[in-house]
């Protein structure tokens, strides 16, 4: 079974702090911060660059989760992923149980929420190597079928 990796904005489960992350709209590639993946970063700032050039990740969907009281952590989690893996299928062309790409993902803190109002959800795509390590692509993964 495949595990998923997320970023959450600020964490990598990334968490939203000021910058140019609140701006990351489909299509958007970037390469990622260093960061272990063991504990969840703040990030505001990404490393945009033209697709047809050799990249890491691509965002293909952005979405607001609900408005209401924050429910936690763990809550907003569980519904940024949900999120991102209802839109994996139609942006890739196959199903996330059957592709080879992952899926990482942006979420708000509970800073951003009450302070900035933020509800937004950025799900970004990439390809591993056999190590599992992020491994750069060039042009689009939209309609991939990987």
């Amino acid at each position: 079974m495949k595990m998923v990796i997320v970023l959450i904005i600020g964490l990598m489960t990334l968490v939203a702090c000021e910058g140019n992350v609140f701006s990351l709209q489909v299509g958007d590639c970037y390469n990622q911060q260093d960061y272990n993946s063991e504990v969840m970063i703040e990030i505001s700032d990404v490393d945009l660059v033209n697709c047809e050039e050799p990249h890491e990740l691509e965002v293909y969907a952005v979405f607001d989760l609900p408005e209401s009281n924050w429910k936690g952590d763990d809550a907003t989690y569980g519904l940024a992923g949900e999120g991102c893996m209802n839109r994996f299928e139609p942006f890739v062309g196959v199903a996330f149980e059957l592709s080879t790409l992952w899926f990482e993902f942006i979420y708000p803190t509970v800073e951003s929420w009450n302070d900035l109002d933020d509800r937004i959800v950025q799900c970004s795509i990439f390809a591993t190597d056999d190590k599992e390590e992020i491994m750069m692509v060039t042009g689009s993964l939209k309609g991939s079928k990987r």
